[in-house]
C-alpha cells in the first residue's frame, strides 16, 4: 500500500521539451559537455554545469552546484521551465521500438520504501548514493523518478486509458521515441488514482535503487534537524512512476572480457570443458534461460554447467551468478566486474551482431550473452529479502531527466 500524492512539476513547455530534456544512460561525460556546449537550453546544464578553467579543484565541486541553482533559476525566469501552479499527477507515455509504456507520474512517501512497501532486488553502493544525496541537498531537483512496478490492475488501466483520451499537455518526438505527458488536476480523478494506487499491494524497484535510498536517507536527515517537520514536506517524498508489471520489459547485461594475456581460443574452451557443456551453436535463440552463450574466434557456443556443480541456491544457479562465479572469476580472474577495465557490460538493446563486431575487431576477446530473467524471478528474489548478482538487469523504459521535476526545497 504505498503513500503517494501529487506535486507542483516543473517542466518545459511542450514547444521547448525536446530541446530541454536529455537521457543520460550511458552519457559519457565528454558527451554531456558537448550537448552543454551546443544546446543552452539542455537539461544537462543542471547536471554538469560549465565551470571556468582556472577553477581550482578543490573548489570545484561547492562551485558546480551553486552555478547548477543559478541555472535553475534562468531557466524557470526566462520560461524555459515552468513550475505548475497546483498539485497533479501525469500520465505518462512513451511510444519505443513499437511499443507503448505507460505509467503514473507521481511522489511516494520514502518510509514505503524503509517499512519493505516497496522492495529492492540490487546492492545499494555507498559512493554513489552518497552523490545522490549531495545533488538532492544541494540543489533541491528530484529530475529522475524511480521506476516502481506494481501487478497489473484493470481498475487502474481503465482510468489511465480514460485519462489519455484527450489531448496531452506535453507531446515530444525525440531519438526514435515519441514522449507524451497528460496532467490530471480533478481532484475527484486524483481520488481515484490515490485510491486504486493505495491498494495495489507490494511494489518493487524496477529502475532506481540508488535514487529511492539517496531520498530515504536525505529525508531523514532532514527530519532529524527539523523536529517540527509535518510529514507533508517535499523532502518527505521522491518522484516515482508506477508501470504494470506486464508492460515493463527486462533486459540482460551482456559482457566483453579482454583477455590478461595472449590465450589461445581452443585452450580457453579445454578450460571450460572442465566445469561446462560447451556446444557450438548458429544463433543465441538456442540459449535456454539457465545457459551461458559464448562468442569466441568467430563462432557462438553454448555453455550448460555441470549438473554436479549446480548450486541448490536460487540465486547461485541463475545464469548471471553461474558466469560470474564459474568464468569470469576463476578462469578470467576478474574479482570485481565493475571496476575491472577489462571487463565491459552491454545492455540487452543492443543485438548480438554488436557483440560480434566488438570481438571481431579485437575491442574484445570474447563475448558473453545472457538471456534476461523474468519479472517473475524478480519478484521471488525481493520478496525473499535477496538481491541479484551487479548488473544483472536492464529495465525498459528508461526516462528521459527533465521533463517532470519534482522540487524539494
Amino acid at each position: 500500500m504505498p503513500t503517494i500524492k501529487p506535486f507542483r512539476a516543473i517542466h518545459p513547455l511542450s514547444a521547448q521539451a525536446v530541446s530541454v530534456v536529455s537521457t543520460i544512460e550511458e552519457m559519457s561525460l565528454e558527451t554531456a559537455k558537448h550537448i552543454r556546449t551546443i544546446n543552452p537550453l539542455s537539461f544537462i546544464h543542471l547536471l554538469v554545469p560549465e565551470l571556468k578553467v582556472d577553477t581550482p579543484e578543490q573548489d570545484k565541486k561547492e562551485l558546480a552546484f551553486e552555478l547548477i541553482a543559478q541555472n535553475l533559476h534562468r531557466f524557470l525566469h526566462t520560461g524555459v521551465l515552468n513550475q505548475e501552479n497546483e498539485p497533479a499527477i501525469y500520465i505518462y507515455q512513451v511510444f519505443k521500438n513499437q511499443k507503448y509504456y505507460r505509467g503514473i507520474w507521481t511522489c511516494t512517501l520514502i518510509d514505503d520504501y524503509a517499512k519493505g512497501i516497496i522492495e529492492k532486488h540490487e546492492h545499494i553502493k555507498p559512493k554513489r548514493e552518497e552523490q545522490l544525496i549531495d545533488y538532492l541537498e544541494k540543489t533541491g531537483i528530484d529530475a529522475n523518478p524511480v521506476l516502481l512496478a506494481y501487478r497489473t490492475s484493470p481498475t487502474i488501466q481503465h482510468l489511465i486509458s480514460l485519462a489519455i483520451g484527450f489531448r496531452a499537455d506535453i507531446e515530444f518526438s525525440k531519438d526514435a521515441e515519441k514522449h507524451s505527458v497528460w496532467k490530471i488536476k480533478d481532484s475527484s480523478i486524483i481520488a481515484q488514482f490515490l485510491d486504486c494506487l493505495a491498494n495495489i499491494g507490494t511494489v518493487y524497484i524496477a529502475d532506481g535503487h540508488h535514487r529511492i535510498s539517496a531520498a530515504l536517507k536525505y529525508g531523514l536527515k532532514r527530519r532529524s534537524t527539523e523536529p517540527a517537520y509535518t510529514g507533508k514536506e517535499e523532502f518527505n517524498y521522491f518522484s516515482s512512476i508506477y508501470i504494470p508489471d506486464n508492460e515493463l520489459e527486462i533486459q540482460s547485461f551482456n559482457r566483453l572480457v579482454r583477455f590478461k594475456g595472449a590465450v589461445k581460443p581452443d585452450v580457453f574452451l579445454s578450460l571450460l570443458r572442465q566445469s561446462f557443456s560447451v556446444t557450438p551453436i548458429t544463433t543465441t535463440s538456442e540459449i535456454q534461460n539457465t545457459e551461458i552463450g559464448l562468442y569466441i574466434a568467430g563462432s557462438w557456443y553454448k555453455l550448460e554447467l555441470r549438473p554436479s556443480l549446480l548450486s541448490s541456491n536460487f540465486i547461485d544457479s541463475l545464469a548471471v551468478s553461474v558466469l560470474q562465479d564459474h568464468i569470469i572469476k576463476p578462469l578470467l580472474e576478474i574479482e570485481n566486474p565493475e571496476k575491472d577495465e577489462r571487463l565491459d557490460f552491454l545492455s540487452g538493446g543492443y543485438s548480438t551482431k554488436v557483440l560480434e563486431e566488438k570481438v571481431n575487431s579485437s575491442e574484445a576477446d570474447i563475448a558473453f550473452y545472457l538471456n534476461p530473467i523474468t519479472m517473475n524471478t524478480l519478484t521471488k528474489i525481493a520478496d525473499r529479502g535477496d538481491v541479484l548478482p551487479a548488473k544483472s538487469t536492464w529495465f525498459e523504459p528508461k526516462f528521459p531527466v527533465g521533463l517532470l521535476m519534482h522540487y524539494i526545497d
